[in-house]
């Protein structure tokens, strides 16, 4: 089995057959497509089921709902291919998706460009295919120079190397539910020779709601999450420089802690004195840490309104 395909399944009854009609039509046919039903309460599983009697090279698994890290482990640890690659449930592929992967095959790591559509619809895609040799180059990725950093904060799009996964026992924290896709990518490239981003756009990215509004990211939250990022990469740091990327992350949690803040004062009214002085005390202390100016301005209008 050449390529292991990997889709973890929540609640996904309106946009998962469009997501496995786009695999089974790939120009690429040496594939096992491993669907991963994370506990669904809809009409997912059923539908799923449907493709597995059409097509041998479909395994369909279902558990206990965990979150998708927990998810893509599970299927991880099932996946037989010699390379692995992630798609979102509600995304879809180009036919030729499989095929631009495996031309670049001989790097550990390959990373497509892709379009987004729902809230925003876009092409983030690069100018030129570029190359790195690691991990001498991992600091020009997370500086941008390429324009490249970007295509490091997801799984999907991306070709891994299954052999690499299993030398290194490389997996999705299952802690955090934030940037934690991400996590594993780095810890990834600190494993890897070479990489290289291509220009090709084969991957529709679907934009769904900010995690804030989706999960209760409050101050507790914030916390396990930064230093639970901060511990896991702490296990590579002796392999890459990884400072700039750590403080980017940091960022992304603490504008989700800002949106966790005005989400709740506008569901439940004006902020009580006792809240905002509890909020302004514990921003202080994050302040000091990050210097962070856009989420001091969000904070202080959060003040002004309040």
């Amino acid at each position: 089995m050449k390529i292991s395909i990997i889709i973890p399944v929540y609640n996904a009854e309106e946009c998962i057959e469009k997501c496995i009609d786009s695999i089974i039509n790939q120009t690429y046919k040496d594939w096992e497509l491993i669907i991963v039903d994370d506990g669904s309460i809809d009409n997912s599983l059923p539908l799923c089921k449907k493709y597995v009697a059409i097509d041998s090279r479909i395994k369909l698994f279902s558990k206990q709902n965990g979150g998708v890290s927990k998810a893509r482990n599970f299927g991880m640890d099932r996946a037989q291919g010699q390379y692995l690659t992630f798609i979102d449930a509600d995304d879809y592929v180009d036919i030729n998706f499989l095929s631009s992967l495996l031309e670049c095959q001989s790097f550990d790591f390959v990373s497509l460009s892709h379009r987004r559509f729902g809230k925003e619809n876009k092409v983030m895609s690069l100018n030129n295919d570029v190359s790195f040799e690691l991990p001498a180059g991992f600091r020009n990725i997370i500086s941008n120079k390429d324009n490249v950093s970007l295509f490091i904060l997801y799984p999907w799009a991306k070709l891994f190397k299954s052999e690499i996964i299993k030398q290194y026992n490389i997996r999705f924290c299952e802690e955090i539910k934030l940037a934690e896709d991400s996590l594993f990518v780095i810890t990834y490239l600190s494993c890897c020779h070479s990489a290289i981003f291509k220009r090709s756009v084969c991957y529709n990215y679907y934009i769904t709601e900010s995690l804030s509004k989706k999960y209760t990211f409050d101050y507790n939250t914030y916390l396990v999450h930064k230093n639970t990022y901060h511990k896991q990469l702490a296990q590579i740091k002796d392999k890459i420089d990884i400072v700039d990327f750590e403080n980017r992350i940091q960022s992304i949690y603490l504008m989700n802690y800002f949106d966790y803040l005005l989400n709740a004062k506008n569901l439940s009214g004006h902020a009580s004195l006792v809240e905002k002085i509890s909020n302004i005390k514990k921003m202080s202390r994050i302040f000091s840490l990050t210097g962070h100016k856009k989420a001091i301005m969000l904070y202080i209008n959060y003040l002004i309104k309040g």
